[in-house]
């Protein structure tokens, strides 16, 4: 709820007056703050706010009275039901009818929302959600979450392969947060900056930005960020020819995500430790670590991005060549058959070296 993507019900703004004692005569304009109106707030005029070099539009004429509350509580509570369904599909039919609801009430947060959703759920049609939620973000006039939504958005065109688009819109970005005075830390923005960095052979600069990132997460507390800030140094220090750190961060990042049942995040954390073993030559450990991957993310319907598919396919096709069909199909097939648990443990195995101070 602080960070605006969930809004409370009413029910519950209903419990929130009786414990802040607001007087009866102003509840309604505390229903409509606490559900996204911020003009109904006594001290916060956001239509003030103008952006210098953004494309950003304040709109000021939103029709929040027009706000249908039982639609607006079914989005929360459909939502919700999403976390709890296994299947993609469902999940996805979920989010759909959400968006329906979110759409008939008028509700842009609602539809933002929903939208950014969909995104994650449906990585064929990403960015084409992500773009309407990024317009409506431009017209609800909610200047933060337009600039963590380009910063996203930019670090996934970047995965993706489209530095051009990345840069417009991580550049929007950041002359948001400059305008705002706030530091971009829990956004994608120094994540991008940093894999556009590795990607062109900086690996000082990629260093710098992922490092910062993880610490000021530390800061903040986020955990998931700062853990995937960290696992991302990983690949930094094997571009940098430096494997016992490269295996180090792989090794315990895997660790600490399995701890927290991330499971893409220990997928992600291991197929940077077979980028690892392929380069020390432990071939059959690195094709059953991607074989584990791949069976995984196919199970959670998470595909690679671009660039990350294109890195994998050179382990594989190194694994093969110089394993030889059979023998790199029985690693890739016993990899498969893994659980997480057994692939983390599977992993620390092979060449030691020594740990690695941060």
């Amino acid at each position: 709820m602080e960070s605006e993507t969930r809004h409370p019900s009413a029910q519950l703004v209903e419990r929130l007056a009786e414990v802040f004692d607001i007087p009866g005569s102003q509840r309604k304009l505390f229903l409509r703050f606490a559900q996204g109106d911020w003009n109904a707030g006594q001290n916060r005029e956001f239509e003030d706010v103008t952006l210098r070099d953004s494309r950003l539009v304040v709109q000021t004429n939103i029709p929040t009275s027009m706000l249908n509350l039982i639609d607006t509580q079914e989005v929360d509570r459909l939502l919700e039901f999403t976390w709890e369904s296994p299947q993609i599909s469902e999940k996805l039919t979920l989010v759909h009818k959400a968006l329906a609801l979110a759409e008939t009430a008028d509700d842009i947060r609602r539809q933002i929302e929903t939208l950014w959703q969909l995104g994650w759920l449906d990585q064929a049609n990403r960015f084409s959600y992500w773009e309407r939620a990024l317009e409506l973000a431009r017209q609800l006039g909610d200047a933060q979450g337009l600039a963590n939504g380009l910063s996203m958005m930019g670090f996934f065109l970047v995965l993706n392969g489209d530095l051009e688009s990345a840069q417009k819109h991580l550049a929007e970005a950041s002359a948001i947060y400059q305008q705002l005075q706030l530091r971009p830390v829990a956004s994608h923005l120094l994540s991008a900056y940093g894999q556009i960095s590795l990607l062109r052979g900086d690996f000082k600069k990629a260093r710098a930005y992922l490092q910062e990132h993880a610490r000021a997460s530390l800061e903040l507390g986020n955990r998931e960020d700062y853990l995937w800030s960290y696992v991302r140094l990983g690949f930094v220090a094997l571009h940098e020819g430096k494997p016992a750190e490269a295996r180090h961060i792989f090794v315990e990042s895997a660790q600490e995500f399995k701890q927290d049942r991330n499971i893409i995040g220990a997928v992600f954390a291991l197929e940077g430790l077979a980028g690892f073993y392929t380069n020390a030559g432990c071939l059959s450990q690195a094709a059953q670590l991607l074989g584990w991957a791949d069976s995984t993310r196919e199970k959670i319907s998470d595909k690679r991005p671009l660039l990350e598919q294109a890195d994998v396919d050179k382990i594989l096709a190194t694994c093969r060549t110089k394993m030889g069909n059979a023998a790199f199909s029985d690693a890739y097939e016993t990899g498969q058959k893994m659980t997480m648990e057994e692939a983390v443990s599977y992993a620390q195995k092979g060449r030691k070296y020594p740990k690695i101070k941060r």
